[in-house]
């Protein structure tokens, strides 16, 4: 993977983890405390984890070397292709994909079962007649940009053996 690829993908998906997060924390204050958890308390944790997840997709990339001299010292970037690299990728991609499923089931099948009514109306209009939740809008575009990015920079990881902590000689011919 080159540099400006993996440091693209790596922006992109931290940048929507990271609106999708604000989105969340935003709009957990439109619900009730309660105990032990309640959709505020469930939107909180989403927002905890899209900020967390979207510092170790950042610092994956930074950290790149696994001996040696990392990115910031100028060395060769590896943080996407090592075993680590290729796990945070995997965990952003099923944290957005995760929310986004979540978004989407509570929009057409919320408070059937055990689904909540996430935001009471059923609309994506975002006209200007339109009074209810924006953010849902965009917590939907986000989090599916940032579900392609991440699943993007693990198919480009995957192209590649993981590198371990020591290299392994070529077999002689």
């Amino acid at each position: 993977m080159t540099r400006l690829a993996d440091l693209s993908l790596r922006v992109l998906t931290a940048a929507g983890l990271i609106i999708s997060g604000v989105i969340h924390l935003d709009l957990a204050g439109n619900y009730p405390v309660g105990t032990p958890i309640t959709q505020q308390t469930g939107f909180q944790l989403q927002a905890a984890g899209a900020f967390l997840l979207a510092a170790t997709v950042l610092l994956a990339g930074l950290s790149a070397g696994s001996r040696g001299r990392g990115r910031l010292a100028g060395g060769r970037s590896t943080g996407g292709r090592s075993i680590l690299g290729r796990l945070t990728w995997g965990a952003a991609a099923g944290f957005a994909a995760a929310s986004l499923t979540a978004l989407l089931l509570s929009r057409y099948w919320g408070g059937a079962g055990h689904l909540p009514v996430i935001l009471p109306e059923r609309s994506w209009d975002v006209g200007a007649s339109y009074v209810g939740h924006p953010e849902k809008v965009w917590a939907a575009v986000v989090e599916a940009a940032a579900t392609i990015t991440a699943v993007a920079g693990l198919g480009l990881s995957l192209r590649r053996p993981a590198r371990a902590g020591r290299r392994v000689p070529a077999p002689a011919r």
